[in-house]
């Protein structure tokens, strides 16, 4: 960071990205928050920012503050109309927040949000197929990555055969 700032690199934000990391293994996670709120600051594109604030939001689940997850999820969200996504790319930035609430909800044991936030995530993820040019592999990667998280909601809810319905669907895929 230092050299960044006296060489005035542009390297500085992906400076800040390495501290904060570092800080967050060593124990620090408000110092690594810090860092993580300069690197953020610092970023030079709409996928970049929402990156570097994914960053952020795990670190919270280093903690188990999976409350401080999904309040700053919600942060994310309310602030992603503002970076200028294409509106495919902006779905796809939404399904990838609802995936970290669902982890959050499925690691605090709420079920009935957990699920409503794999469920977002899924029409989030359609949305954004729907305005583009969709192969087969693409559609088949799709429909598999639905019927793998929600044979891992279920099976972590206990529901076991609704999982294994879930785990045929995406054998058969």
């Amino acid at each position: 960071v230092d050299v960044s700032e006296e060489t005035g690199s542009s390297l500085k934000g992906g400076a800040h990205n390495v501290l904060a990391h570092n800080y967050l293994f060593s124990g620090d996670a408000e110092m690594a928050r810090k860092n993580y709120d300069q690197s953020i600051a610092l970023a030079r594109s709409p996928i970049s920012t929402v990156n570097r604030s994914v960053y952020k939001l795990f670190s919270y689940f280093f903690q188990n503050d999976y409350e401080g997850a999904l309040s700053f999820a919600q942060e994310l969200d309310n602030n992603l109309n503002t970076l200028g996504f294409t509106e495919a790319s902006l779905n796809q930035q939404k399904a990838r927040v609802e995936f970290m609430r669902f982890l959050a909800y499925a690691h605090n044991q709420q079920k009935e949000e957990a699920y409503s936030a794999l469920s977002a995530r899924k029409s989030y993820a359609a949305a954004a197929m729907a305005l583009m040019d969709v192969d087969e592999i693409t559609q088949r990667d799709f429909d598999l990555l639905n019927a793998r998280n929600e044979a891992w909601y279920y099976i972590l809810f206990g529901e076991y055969e609704q999982a294994e319905e879930q785990l045929t669907k995406l054998y058969s895929i």
